[in-house]
């Protein structure tokens, strides 16, 4: 049996996405890195998603077993973020009707 979480991941454009990706990739997943991918991966299709302009956002997506998110949470805490409060993350567990959105430094 399987217990799938989505996970999308909204940073600043600001940052380095090459560097985001490769501290993000480090968490471990029953000994396999995340492996989260950008909605620009080089090897998606250029503008794989609808509409008729490019997306002007920052966001990695994926797809997992057996996430434990509040870890994954404390995991992207470390993490030194040029713009933290712009950091955002959004999932949907496996018996989930809806995703939660979840500012990753709320703001007070």
């Amino acid at each position: 049996m399987s217990s799938v979480t989505n996970l999308i991941i909204h940073f600043s454009c600001s940052e380095n996405r090459n560097d985001i990706l490769n501290e993000i990739n480090q968490y471990k997943i029953r000994e396999n890195n995340l492996d989260i991918v950008s909605v620009d991966d080089f090897r998606l299709p250029k503008k794989w998603y609808g509409g008729t302009k490019m997306l002007e956002a920052e966001l990695l997506l994926g797809a997992y077993n057996y996430l434990d998110i509040d870890d994954l949470i404390l995991f992207l805490k470390e993490i030194n973020w040029q713009h933290p409060e712009d950091v955002q993350i959004m999932y949907r567990a496996q018996d989930d009707f809806k995703f939660i959105l979840k500012d990753l430094f709320p703001e007070d």
